[in-house]
């Protein structure tokens, strides 16, 4: 007997517990529920600029989950998902920490690419306050902004529930007293910013200090554009570009271009897309010098995915080009020698758009300098004239003052040792040195002119360049304002002919040698033989006095 009263308890038990279940998912007319398909309650989205004059600006609620009804009584049943064959499908058997539906980013992306404007949809007024509502039936809803020109507003979810008296939002029995108004407010995100800039070798990037960026002809120089924030795009037109530009002297450097995602904490680890999944890059096959990066990859834009965990993240592009010998140079007498890059972001600014009247652009421009010493010093003989006698003296420049690291560039580079990373004077005995960035060099004359001595004082030779700053001199950040040239401290100028004024390398001839048969040194020759003969006599005579 006691046996059979254990079973009936646990048949009871479970009985219990299957009731409860059956509760939990669905309002029993049984219970008092007084939920019917005519319930309808408010949503409410707050945070929107409303733009004056702007009649494209829409803000549209797209039913994602429905309350379910029985047709007998209609009576609330339960929920239901309206969009089934996206993917991920919302699963309404999981619920966030507050109880509701938890509805993803991942399935907001699915949902969102399903959108079809045929099916069920309200629109959203905006009141007197600035709050855009709507009266809907009870379910979960997404809420889309469009045409917006000011911002970019990212896709949201609201929701009107049944609650019971505890104010849970899935119904487990008891008697409907509400009906909750759902409200969101919306997160914006402005309009992305655009920045380029660029390092040199030494690590310095404009617009660090002096704003400004010169290096050495062959040198590499790192680019880095960044992009933040990063758009969300939910329409089927999303634009999402950068086309960057190099000018003719500047080469790019195969497969140097990464591209990466960064949050905006300062820990935050900086994450590598994916080439042709999460952008595509090109460059152009009549310019190769043109480079596009693009987010739209055949019409998909993946990037919805990748800022979930951090929506304030930025986009970070980096990539190396080389100054090359077709590079403008910065002469002595001009201001002129820039090497210009101009990069374009391309976007929209509402993806449920197609064409050019919802486009932005933002052009940022980065500057490269490489100096000229044209002619900037004359080698002359001890009077100061020049000759043409003073061709070929061979000098070598240097990176430290002790003389040990030899300077090279594309143009004084050579495959004969003997020319090698050397210069030599020409006729006019001018010396010319081409492609170098501002700094601090040491000029040695390693070879004088033949009849020459070499003139082994080191010569210090410095450029100093100054770079036009934001929003000063009417010139772009980082544009040369002026540069200047100095020798041992001694400030290099220039005439009307570019020819240095006051700048010289003076070289002392050599004695020469008399002609054949002439009477020369000989005299003094034979004078000098002369004196050592008669020495050695008077040497070995006294050595004989004193022996006897």
């Amino acid at each position: 007997m006691k046996k059979i009263k254990k079973i009936m308890a646990m048949l009871l038990a479970m009985v219990m517990v299957l009731g409860m279940t059956v509760t939990a998912s669905a309002a029993e007319t049984d219970d008092g529920i007084v939920g019917t398909s005519d319930d309808k309650g408010t949503i409410t989205v707050s945070g929107i600029d409303v733009e004056e004059n702007n009649e494209n600006l829409k803000v549209t609620a797209y039913p994602i989950v429905k309350a379910t009804y029985d047709e007998e009584k209609g009576n609330f049943t339960g929920y239901d998902v309206v969009y089934k064959k996206v993917r991920p499908v919302i699963d309404l058997e999981i619920k966030d920490e507050s109880g509701n539906i938890e509805i993803t980013q991942a399935h907001l992306n699915a949902v969102i690419g399903a959108l079809d404007d045929q099916r069920e949809k309200y629109k959203m007024n905006v009141d007197s306050v600035g709050n855009y509502t709507a009266t809907v039936p009870v379910g979960s809803y997404l809420v889309v902004v469009s045409g917006a020109e000011a911002k970019v507003y990212s896709p949201m979810v609201v929701s009107v529930n049944y609650v019971n008296e505890k104010g849970n939002n899935v119904i487990q029995g008891g008697t409907v007293t509400t009906i909750k108004d759902g409200k969101a407010w919306v997160k914006e995100t402005n309009q992305p910013n655009f920045t380029k800039v660029e390092k040199d070798k030494t690590g310095k990037t404009e617009g660090e200090t002096d704003y400004g960026n010169s290096v050495n002809v062959g040198s590499k120089v790192e680019y880095t554009l960044t992009i933040n924030p990063v758009p969300y795009y939910g329409g089927s037109h999303p634009v999402f570009n950068v086309v960057d530009t190099l000018s003719e002297g500047l080469t790019y450097d195969a497969n140097t271009l990464k591209v990466q995602l960064v949050g905006s904490s300062q820990d935050a680890q900086a994450t590598d897309l994916a080439a042709d999944t999460d952008y595509t890059f090109t460059q152009d096959s009549e310019n190769p010098r043109k480079l596009t990066v693009d987010f739209v990859v055949k019409d998909k834009y993946t990037l919805n995915d990748k800022v979930t965990a951090d929506t304030d993240c930025k986009i970070v592009i980096t990539y190396t080009a080389t100054l090359n010998k077709t590079a403008n140079l910065a002469a002595n007498t001009t201001l002129y020698g820039e090497n210009v890059n101009t990069a374009v972001l391309n976007y929209t600014k509402d993806s449920k758009v197609s064409g050019n009247d919802v486009k932005g652009t933002i052009e940022e421009k980065t500057y490269t300098y490489s100096f000229d010493l044209d002619n900037f010093l004359t080698k002359t003989n001890e009077k100061g004239d020049v000759t043409a006698d003073l061709a070929g003296a061979k000098f070598g420049l240097y990176t430290d003052e002790q003389c040990k690291t030899l300077y090279k560039n594309e143009f004084n580079r050579s495959n004969d040792d003997t020319k090698d990373g050397f210069y030599f004077t020409g006729k006019d005995g001018k010396l010319s040195i081409k492609g170098l960035e501002a700094g601090t060099y040491y000029l040695k004359e390693l070879a004088a002119p033949n009849g020459y001595s070499v003139n082994t004082h080191v010569f210090e030779i410095e450029i100093g360049a100054t770079y036009a700053q934001a929003n000063t001199s009417g010139k772009d950040e980082g544009q040369l304002e002026n540069w200047t040239l100095t020798v041992d401290k001694q400030k290099v100028t220039v005439d009307e002919d570019n020819n240095p004024n006051g700048f010289v390398i003076k070289n002392t001839k050599l004695s020469s040698l008399p002609s054949t048969g002439g009477i020369g040194t000989t005299i003094f020759t034979i004078g000098g033989c002369a004196i050592m003969v008669a020495a050695a006599g008077l040497f070995f005579a006294s050595r004989r006095k004193a022996n006897k």
